[in-house]
């Protein structure tokens, strides 16, 4: 039955080959199959299009004669087209030139709960750097919504222990700061351009 098959397929392809002797790939759909293993060797710089590999590829596979499997048989071919990668091949489509992209926020490396005066609730307050200096100017935006400092500066900043005992802060206070703590903050006006901030904690 095999062979029979195989018979049928043969005239197909003469009737569809016709006079002409073109070979055209839809041939290669009935063409009977080879027991042989196909190469093509890329070389050179030269050229062609995938049609032609497609059409030289068919008339090798039709011209063959019998051969036994598992012989290798190499196929004159077409060289291949090869692409170079230019300065523009990797050129984005459709961009908008005029994106800016967003900066990404700094992330916040500590958090404390701050009690302003005259306040019930507490507020939250991210330093960005555990130091002195960014703990004075994230302070000043929270109290100049409640308290008019009228040109005054914040001088020094000091904390009162449970003990009563006021220390001095600093950068390394700042660092020994654990996250969420909690701490009530009083004003005190040294003079008419300073004023000293407490925090009880």
């Amino acid at each position: 039955k095999n062979k029979d098959d195989q018979k049928h397929l043969e005239k197909m392809c003469e009737k569809m080959r016709g006079k002409t002797q073109e070979t055209t790939p839809m041939i290669m759909m009935y063409a009977p199959p080879h027991s042989v293993t196909l190469f093509n060797e890329m070389t050179g710089t030269n050229e062609v299009s995938d049609d032609d590999d497609v059409l030289n590829l068919s008339e090798s596979l039709n011209n063959l004669d019998d051969v036994e499997g598992g012989d290798l048989i190499p196929l004159p071919l077409g060289k291949r087209r090869r692409f170079s990668m230019g300065p523009d091949f990797l050129e984005p489509l459709d961009c908008d030139p005029t994106y800016i992209p967003h900066l990404r926020k700094k992330r916040a490396v500590l958090c404390i709960y701050v009690k302003l005066p005259g306040e019930a609730a507490y507020r939250a307050i991210y330093l960005n750097h555990l130091t002195l200096q960014d703990l004075i100017s994230k302070l000043s935006e929270k109290l100049s919504e409640k308290i008019d400092f009228q040109g005054q500066q914040i001088s020094s900043v000091v904390r009162c222990t449970k003990r009563n005992l006021t220390v001095r802060i600093d950068d390394d206070s700042i660092h020994q700061l654990d996250d969420e703590t909690d701490m009530e903050v009083d004003v005190h006006q040294l003079n008419q351009d300073t004023v000293q901030l407490t925090l009880k904690y």
